[in-house]
């Protein structure tokens, strides 16, 4: 519940008066959630790394790029890593088909 102030001013006798109301938001709530998940949602942009991969399959071979994300020795790491994953996820398939 909020209170706002809305008049003050003096009767025609010389008393003064103020003028109160009461008010209750029921949309309240929802604004605040959406704020929490709105500050989640930059938290998790802000932490978790934007990997970025473009790839194009030549014949046989797949050739993968790194388009953002991958910088330094860790990042050339996680880029071998999903490398490797990928042949072998493609490896699987060719071997299953008849």
């Amino acid at each position: 519940m909020t209170i706002y102030q809305t008049a003050f001013d003096r009767d025609r006798f010389g008393y003064r008066f103020v003028g109160f109301q009461f008010s209750q938001d029921p949309g309240e709530p929802v604004v605040w959630a959406a704020s929490i998940l709105l500050i989640a949602g930059l938290l998790i942009a802000f932490f978790i790394p934007c990997r970025t991969l473009g790839g194009a399959r030549i014949d046989d071979e797949v050739l993968l790029v790194g388009l953002s994300g991958f910088r330094g020795e860790a990042g050339r790491q996680v880029f071998n890593r999903l490398e490797m994953q990928l042949t072998d996820r493609m490896n699987e398939k060719k071997s299953s088909l008849p």
